[in-house]
């Protein structure tokens, strides 16, 4: 049972670890005009694919967020068409990995961070099992110390919980000429409108995990 309790208890600082680092830094990203990313973005993928346009008039189109980039690449020739397909492959690893300082990063943390949330949600039976175990062999001091180490991660969920979902800002996909466009909010030709943002996951609750006998003592 030590064992397993060292396990649980690990796991409890590595989530919570992991969620302060990723939330610091969408606060850090989000604290960044987007339309700068998206210019220093386009200025940088422009150059890499030779495309013939003004790009800071290409960025200028992002002001409202819903806009989308211009074709670049009206007159390319076969050279630029495959360096176009080697930089959407490019593109297509930033947008995975969320590269740090990419259009794509928001994203990414927000996404890390729901995941991180369902970690939670998970832990909850584990740590009100592991304390009701630990009650029954005469182990309270420790059960007490699992449900205030748990309290404090629900605690850190639920503080950021609201700002990180409901306040993302446009994503961004690769469009057919390798360059960045915003995913569209308008309904399809179905009528379904698309969800360009991540929905919000369920917040861990109380009754799961808490023995309020143990978290007040």
């Amino acid at each position: 049972m030590q064992s397993a309790l060292s396990e649980l208890d690990d796991d409890i600082r590595e989530i919570s670890e992991s969620l302060n680092g990723k939330t610091q830094r969408l606060k850090e990203l989000r604290a960044k005009p987007l339309e700068a990313l998206v210019e220093q973005h386009i200025e940088r993928t422009a150059h890499d694919v030779d495309v013939m346009s003004d790009t800071a008039s290409m960025a200028s189109r992002f002001s409202t967020f819903t806009a989308t980039v211009s074709n670049a690449t009206s007159q390319m020739t076969g050279s630029t068409a495959r360096r176009i397909s080697k930089n959407k492959r490019k593109e297509e690893r930033k947008r995975v990995r969320g590269k740090k300082g990419s259009i794509y990063e928001e994203s990414y943390l927000v996404d890390s961070i729901s995941k991180l949330v369902d970690r939670v949600r998970a832990a909850q039976a584990h740590v009100r099992e592991m304390s009701l175990a630990l009650l029954h062999f005469g182990l309270a001091p420790q059960a007490h110390k699992l449900q205030l180490l748990f309290a404090s991660l629900v605690a850190l969920v639920l503080e950021n919980g609201d700002w990180v979902f409901d306040e993302q800002r446009v994503q961004m996909q690769l469009g057919q000429n390798g360059i960045p466009e915003p995913v569209s909010a308008e309904p399809d030709e179905s009528g379904l409108a698309p969800q360009p943002k991540h929905p919000k996951p369920k917040m861990p609750g109380r009754s799961e995990w808490c023995i309020s006998s143990l978290l007040f003592d």
